[in-house]
């Protein structure tokens, strides 16, 4: 990897998930815990897109990852949560939860102490407003009837061709983390991606390669010419019908 990707991969691992641990004041809530001490959560590593240089660095958000192969699976044990105030007032005093990844071929606990694979439920809005997640840094919040979460996308700063993204998305019901993605593209060309699903009978554990924009395109403009072409051969024979319909009317 170049010089040039490995500072987008920087900037994105420091910067984006620094900016929504701003807002302050947040006060009183309702937030409760959806899962106990000892419950236990099956992901898998549905895609694995790089180079061991992205993958280094990427390891200081999500250390897994260089345990894990593309479609290996493993278990997030819950061997503790924090405690939830009755006032929270600054995203640092959000309370956590820890958990042990264990590998599911080898029972190997991978990372010890990890956070962030449950969060409290009940009070999607304040975690939101704690977090600060709102469009002016560039958020998209995802709501629905099941799923709680948000995703981000943007140009690497002085960069006009290098594109950054990072999903998270939760189970409304337990606060469980059930998808989670960073991608970092040029053009039409993945620099690195990694997806993360929670798994359960019918999840696949790989998924497909995507298609390629620049075939897309290739596509389009081919079917846009076919068009053309067939328009201009009916045109053409349907002009030299006519002219042996005039001449033989004669």
């Amino acid at each position: 990897m170049n010089r040039r990707k490995v500072q987008v991969i920087a900037f994105i691992l420091l910067v984006l998930p620094m900016m929504p641990l701003t807002a302050l004041g947040q006060g009183e809530h309702s937030l409760e815990w959806g899962v106990d001490v000892g419950e236990e959560f099956t992901y898998v590593l549905q895609r694995k897109v790089g180079d061991q240089v992205g993958f280094d660095y990427i390891a200081a958000i999500v250390p897994f990852i260089q345990f894990l192969d593309e479609g290996q699976k493993m278990f997030a044990n819950i061997t503790l949560l924090e405690d939830i105030p009755s006032e929270i007032n600054s995203p640092f005093d959000e309370p956590r939860s820890y958990c042990n990844l264990i590998r599911e071929n080898d029972s190997v606990v991978i990372v010890a102490g990890s956070n962030g694979f449950a969060v409290p439920v009940s009070d999607w809005s304040f975690i939101a407003n704690l977090r600060n997640i709102t469009t002016e840094f560039g958020y998209t919040i995802i709501d629905t009837e099941d799923e709680w979460g948000y995703y981000a996308s943007g140009l690497y700063p002085g960069s006009s061709d290098v594109n950054v993204y990072q999903e998270l998305r939760y189970e409304k019901e337990n606060g469980t983390l059930r998808y989670y993605r960073w991608a970092f593209t040029q053009y039409s060309s993945t620099l690195l991606e990694i997806i993360l699903v929670q798994w359960y009978p019918g999840v696949p554990t790989v998924l497909p390669p995507g298609i390629n924009l620049s075939v897309i395109l290739l596509a389009a403009i081919g079917i846009c010419l076919a068009a053309v072409c067939c328009f201009l051969t009916y045109r053409g024979f349907k002009q030299r019908r006519t002219t042996v319909m005039e001449k033989l009317g004669k």
